[in-house]
């Protein structure tokens, strides 16, 4: 339908045609036009029957700039019919943060989780009622919780958590984040969120330490160089061998590689011949992968300015210290604003050019 005769549909008197109002309903979710489903829906929709006009309603609830008061009655009916889903528990929570109401949001997850227990959004919505309502022990508690290996969701979401669990000192997020961002390479907010996770042990007293290599060894990136050849970069990996480039530490070459240094010399034997070899690099296979991903992003998502590079010059640092600066101020307008004027994060996070998940963390972790 033509912007201009949804318009015209939606400012019409249609009086109480349901499945027109179902219609032009449908036409606004797809259109991102909360505002309309709650024009439309509000005085029709049943809150206590389960169908999918309650849910669109309930959706557009929770991603209006200012949260109606009528979604309070509206999100207490459906509690009192206690008949709502996951998504419909989940919606619920949103509602009541974006209305500033942490403890009365906080409950709402907790009902989805009990019906999905491995949804990683929720995950993250509920430890940030708990974080925003200043219950940070029963937040850290719940994250200590928290197993990833089971995790559903979003390839960007599962990368989230990744981050926060890394950031509360995890260790085992790591590994998950490395195959997710190898395995996601074409995902903007999974490597954009790798590389957050990579630096967070700059910024973040409870983030572990990256682990440092010296000898080629299980989860090293190698560079070896053959003479007269091009040279041969691998991870050595035990169990993420379908992944480009990673191979086993049986493998025959790298057998011989095993404990050896950056500049060290070494042979193979295939029958009579003997082939010369050397090791050029050797870089964790953590750091290997942010380091790829810093390299080609720029050119992968030229649209994005959330991660680029810059050229120093007689090494001066001043004009990235002041884009640093300035990006800060930016986020702090922001983070004020969002205090000030209820408004769904998704909104906020956009203005300010990140993900919504990063921004809730941001906000949980400053209070």
């Amino acid at each position: 339908m033509a912007d201009a005769a949804f318009a015209r549909a939606v400012a019409a008197d249609i009086g109480t045609d349901a499945e027109l109002r179902r219609a032009l309903a449908g036409e606004a979710m797809e259109r991102g036009a909360p505002d309309v489903v709650i024009h439309l829906l509000a005085a029709f929709v049943d809150p206590v029957r389960d169908d999918r006009t309650r849910r669109w309603l309930a959706i557009a609830y929770a991603r209006t700039s200012i949260p109606y008061e009528a979604g309070i009655t509206f999100f207490a009916d459906i509690r009192s019919a206690q008949n709502a889903d996951a998504e419909l528990n989940r919606v619920g929570g949103h509602f009541h943060l974006y209305r500033r109401r942490p403890a009365e949001a906080a409950p709402w997850f907790r009902r989805s989780l009990d019906l999905e227990p491995t949804n990683v959004r929720t995950q993250m919505a509920y430890w940030q009622a708990q974080s925003r309502d200043g219950a940070h022990r029963r937040a850290r508690d719940f994250l200590a919780g928290v197993d990833l290996s089971p995790a559903e969701g979003p390839a960007e979401d599962c990368m989230a958590m990744a981050q926060l669990l890394w950031r509360n000192g995890r260790d085992e997020a790591l590994d998950f984040a490395y195959e997710l961002a190898a395995r996601n390479r074409n995902d903007f907010q999974v490597c954009l969120g790798y590389s957050g996770l990579l630096l967070a042990d700059a910024f973040d007293g409870n983030a572990p330490q990256i682990p440092a290599i010296g000898q080629v060894s299980v989860g090293a990136m190698v560079r070896l160089g053959p003479v007269a050849q091009d040279d041969w970069v691998i991870v050595i990996d035990e169990s993420q061998t379908d992944l480009p480039g990673h191979v086993q530490s049986d493998n025959t070459i790298v057998q011989q590689a095993l404990g050896k240094e950056a500049g060290d010399q070494f042979e193979t034997t295939s029958g009579p011949n003997r082939f010369p070899w050397a090791v050029k690099e050797i870089k964790s296979k953590y750091l290997h992968l942010f380091h790829e991903i810093a390299r080609t992003l720029q050119d992968q998502f030229p649209d994005n300015g959330s991660l680029y590079s810059m050229t120093v010059v007689d090494d001066d640092l001043t004009p990235i210290l002041e884009s640093v600066r300035a990006r800060r101020k930016s986020v702090e307008r922001l983070e004020e604003n969002y205090r000030d004027q209820p408004m769904p994060l998704g909104a906020v996070a956009n203005a300010g050019g990140g993900c919504t998940i990063d921004f809730a963390v941001h906000l949980a972790q400053s209070g």
